[in-house]
């Protein structure tokens, strides 16, 4: 497959990005298409607000 430019299998571009090989194929199979796939994807809590409470 092609990514920035350059042709190899996608295993060895998931190596190359630092990302698991079932990771990919799950991104994959979830309907990303390859670029987006193999960018970061960031994982964690989407912020809420303001986490201070009322004394």
């Amino acid at each position: 497959m092609m990514f920035a430019g350059q042709t190899r299998p996608a295993k060895e571009w998931a190596l190359i990005q630092g990302i698991k090989w079932q990771a990919l194929r799950m991104r994959r199979y979830r309907g990303m298409n390859w670029s987006e796939a193999l960018g970061e994807v960031r994982r964690g809590r989407k912020p809420t607000g303001s986490t201070s409470k009322a004394a």
